[in-house]
């Protein structure tokens, strides 16, 4: 059924424009893009994701799906690590990088208190990554690069204490 509801949500967006997406379009496409990760079924949604035609959507929408994403790559699970990877790094690559940097740091504050420090790790590439392409790519990198720099400052600075708590 998750499956079904991805496609049909992708297929459905694919003939809207971007300004045109409904509330009802972003929470489908996460609780459908949710589900069929978690159901392991990761090699689906990466071939939609990567999928051209689906570009403008996933630009505007994929970010929903880092919470998922987060999830599996720390849990480690093998059978779907290499398309969450996949999913994962793609994402990056196309998502709007205001979106992409919340999510994010959503997925920080989110963490178990005890997973912190690992979370932190794993999205500080993603953080560096990002602020590459805005440096490409933003009407106004400077104030957008401070902003990145900013946040993993504090990122730092919550390793550090979390390490030296503990």
């Amino acid at each position: 059924m998750a499956l079904e509801q991805f496609s049909d949500v992708v297929q459905r967006c694919q003939h809207v424009q971007e300004q045109n997406f409904s509330p009802s379009d972003f929470e489908l496409f996460r609780t459908a893009g949710t589900s069929c990760i978690e159901q392991g079924h990761a090699a689906h949604v990466l071939s939609v994701i990567i999928d051209q035609k689906n570009e403008t959507i996933v630009r505007c929408m994929g970010w929903n799906l880092l919470e998922p994403l987060v999830k599996i790559l720390l849990k480690k699970e093998e059978k779907n690590l290499h398309h969450c990877h996949a999913i994962f790094s793609h994402l990056l690559q196309v998502c709007s990088p205001k979106e992409l940097l919340v999510g994010l740091l959503e997925q920080v504050e989110e963490a178990d208190p005890d997973a912190v420090a690992e979370v932190i790790t794993l999205l500080l590439t993603p953080l560096q990554t990002g602020k590459n392409h805005l440096h490409c790519t933003s009407p106004a990198p400077d104030r957008i690069r401070s902003a990145f720099i900013s946040e993993e400052l504090l990122i730092i600075n919550a390793v550090w204490r979390i390490k030296n708590t503990n």
